[in-house]
């Protein structure tokens, strides 16, 4: 028996919950789900799910606590009762898994097939190459191809070409702070992500953000396969300069976004408020041509969840609120 608190949170479509268990701990619990759905005029939310009264909620969960442990359960998000409900026993098993067997399991074996996927697609609007395999490890860059990975019988786009002979990074979107996001994407996940646009940043980031959200969600998508043998949820939490962001998942192939970032700055990490310009050139690059806006970034992390078809919850439960926080955020 693992001693100390373990953490799981489930999401399931538009709900997920945070479950805490602790078999060391106080046998006490602490539930924090209602409203139980919002269809409901009720203050708590609806009375009735099937047959199941949910009034008696607390009092079983409290009744679980008395010969387990420490045991507490907070709704983040939900509008569906149902959801509401089965997220948090579904996050409670998940806990009470970890705490039984001393530690999280162990990652599932390598699939007997390799996990790779790729898109290479040419619009009026961009020259998009997208590549991911999801059981090669994550590098910033690759090493030069040679001469005859010019020569393969494929079309070949110009940065395709200029990678056979100098090493090229993975990540070349044309919008510096989207590859730094999607290298951050890669490294985290430790997978092989490749992305190379060309667009029409001569007008703006609109095309070139999303078609590559698009691509990589799609490329991700097949990758995954069927998903057998996955632990299909998953989450994730980190901290940078004021910001703390929990990202959590399901490989659901029921896509569904929801987001409470503040992106409310007019591009990531830059916000023309104070001066009414737009932004000089530098880290976040040229208002026509690389920086990146906020709006965009919101709509890529919509574009790649939809087109993987998974879940994800995007939860800032800290934020700075300074000029230019949504840099961090992201």
């Amino acid at each position: 028996v693992r001693g100390g608190p373990t953490r799981f949170c489930c999401p399931l479509d538009e709900a997920y919950t945070l479950a805490t268990v602790d078999l060391t701990g106080p046998k006490t619990s602490d539930v924090k789900l209602e409203p139980y759905g919002i269809a409901s005029s009720r203050k708590g939310g609806r009375r009735w799910v099937g047959t199941y009264r949910t009034a008696l909620t607390p009092k079983f969960w409290a009744a679980v606590s008395s010969g387990l442990g420490s045991v507490s359960l907070e709704r983040r998000r939900g509008d569906n009762a149902h959801h509401v409900l089965e997220s948090s026993f579904k996050a409670f098993a998940r806990c009470l898994r970890v705490a039984l067997d001393g530690g999280p399991p162990p990652p599932p074996p390598k699939a007997d097939t390799p996990r790779r996927a790729a898109r290479t697609r040419a619009t009026k609007e961009t020259t998009i190459e997208v590549r991911v395999d999801l059981d090669a490890p994550y590098a910033k860059a690759d090493a030069p191809g040679g001469p005859m990975a010019a020569w393969t019988g494929d079309a070949q786009t110009p940065t395709m070409l200029k990678a056979s002979i100098k090493e090229t990074p993975r990540l070349q979107t044309g919008l510096p702070l989207l590859d730094t996001v999607l290298d951050g994407f890669a490294k985290a996940a430790n997978v092989a992500i490749v992305v190379r646009c060309v667009g029409d940043l001569h007008i703006d980031d609109h095309h070139s953000a999303e078609d590559v959200a698009i691509s990589l969600g799609q490329c991700l998508g097949e990758a995954l396969g069927d998903k057998a043998g996955l632990r299909r949820m998953a989450w994730a939490e980190r901290s940078i300069d004021g910001a703390t962001v929990r990202a959590v998942l399901d490989l659901s192939n029921r896509p569904h976004v929801h987001s409470n970032l503040n992106l409310d700055e007019e591009y990531l990490g830059w916000d023309d408020r104070a001066t009414n310009d737009a932004p000089d050139p530098g880290p976040i690059g040229d208002a026509v041509g690389e920086a990146l806006t906020c709006e965009m970034l919101a709509h890529a992390f919509e574009s790649l969840a939809v087109e993987a078809r998974c879940t994800l919850h995007l939860d800032a439960t800290r934020d700075s609120g300074a000029p230019g926080h949504t840099l961090p955020l992201a």
